[in-house]
């Protein structure tokens, strides 16, 4: 499978996994394009509501400590609101058209 983080609207990832014969997944949320904490925990309710929208969203984001941190804490409350966290595969399966 391939994943596109999203951060590109002329990304060419959708080709190449066609040709490829791949499926692909595409990131709905970009965390941390401003990487501080208020941004970041701004950036997790959106993608909480398109994954209710959905059923499923992936957010992207980098490695940074702040991102970090704020994922670890916003993970832990997630059962609480009705969300689980999934292996982004699942979302391939979602996304793919059936046929």
């Amino acid at each position: 499978m391939m994943v596109d983080d999203g951060t590109s609207a002329r990304s060419l990832i959708p080709q190449i996994a066609t040709a490829l014969q791949q499926p692909v997944v595409r990131g709905d949320v970009h965390l941390d394009r401003v990487p501080t904490p208020t941004e970041v925990d701004a950036q997790l309710t959106r993608l909480e509501a398109r994954a209710r929208e959905r059923g499923f969203a992936l957010g992207v984001g980098s490695a940074l400590p702040v991102t970090i941190d704020r994922v670890a804490r916003w993970a832990r409350t997630l059962e609480n609101r009705g969300f689980v966290l999934v292996p982004v595969s699942n979302g391939v399966a979602r996304r793919q058209p059936s046929g």
